[in-house]
């Protein structure tokens, strides 16, 4: 075996396992939502109406979210520590 079959089969070796799937390394058991909707200045129509820039109004009297799975989009290091 010459060294260039030798290095190719290295590097195709350690890249193997970098493009497999992963597992989770964490698992979030609890976690709390607080939101809030926030009007647009002069868009309060009374009593919890908002108006529409189309002059209808509408009002939000509960919101459900129901997820099956949560994917973190993008993290800043930290410091380790």
């Amino acid at each position: 075996m010459n060294f260039r079959t030798l290095m190719w089969m290295l590097l195709a070796g350690a890249t193997g396992c970098t493009f497999s799937e992963g597992g989770p390394f964490a698992m979030l058991e609890t976690a709390t939502l607080d939101a809030r909707l926030v009007e647009a200045p002069g868009r309060a129509a009374g009593d919890g109406w908002q108006r529409l820039n189309t002059d209808y109004q509408v009002r939000f009297d509960a919101f459900t979210l129901d997820t099956s799975g949560l994917a973190l989009q993008r993290t800043e290091a930290g410091s380790g520590g």
